[in-house]
């Protein structure tokens, strides 16, 4: 499990590229940086990130480093430490994007197999961190996640563009036109043969003020009915 950071300097996010979730940064005793999701940001976001994150751990899907740190009010934020790459989250860099998915349409395809488990409706190459040394693909951002509204019966907001399911049309699309096989049954196996302790071992793990009054055995009883109809 990752280490905490304590005494993590948080600032304002003043990106230069528009970004919908991300408002604050933080930073550690060693200078490196961290995009940094609070309870603030939406009750169960740091939660959904944290899942999210370790889900991918065990399946294999690479990730930034990612830590449970404290902010100035000595309260658990999740944090995602700051990777290089190319990010694309401008209309005007589709072309560009395209290129760089191409080459990546099954291991887009696995995150994506992921994102459908955990009813993350927000994937797209704005959250995706294309870069040329190994692993050449970061997943990060399941911060839209509905797993936890789904297990506690919360309202659900579905008047948004469920941007997931348009990227896996997509990758469906290009991997016809490109005549390659892409095929997501093999990480649809390994999610469906997570352990309900790994489950319990990732809820449990994060700090108690991120369930926000989410009930532990609802969402571990709802991921589990989720996996067996997979």
């Amino acid at each position: 499990m990752q280490q905490s950071i304590f005494d993590l300097r948080i600032e304002d996010y003043e990106p230069t590229q528009p970004t919908a979730h991300l408002k604050k940064v933080g930073y550690d005793n060693a200078g490196n940086q961290y995009a940094v999701k609070r309870v603030e940001d939406g009750n169960w976001i740091p939660l959904t990130e944290w899942v999210g994150y370790s889900l991918c751990r065990i399946l294999g899907i690479a990730t930034p480093d990612f830590t449970i740190g404290h902010d100035e009010n000595n309260q658990p934020v999740f944090c995602s430490k700051w990777e290089n790459g190319k990010v694309f989250t401008r209309d005007e860099d589709q072309m560009d994007a395209l290129a760089e998915i191409k080459p990546r349409l099954q291991a887009i395809a696995n995150i994506i197999a992921l994102d459908e488990f955990i009813e993350n409706p927000d994937r797209h190459a704005g959250n995706l961190i294309f870069r040329d040394n190994t692993p050449n693909l970061l997943a990060f951002d399941f911060a839209l996640s509905q797993f936890t509204k789904s297990a506690c019966n919360a309202k659900i907001d579905q008047s948004k563009t469920d941007q997931t399911q348009a990227l896996k049309t997509l990758i469906a699309w290009l991997s016809r036109s490109s005549r390659m096989r892409i095929d997501a049954t093999e990480i649809t196996n390994k999610i469906k043969k997570i352990q309900t302790s790994d489950l319990n071992k990732i809820l449990t793990s994060a700090p108690f003020y991120w369930m926000q009054q989410a009930g532990l055995d609802c969402i571990i009883a709802y991921l589990s009915d989720k996996q067996k109809r997979l």
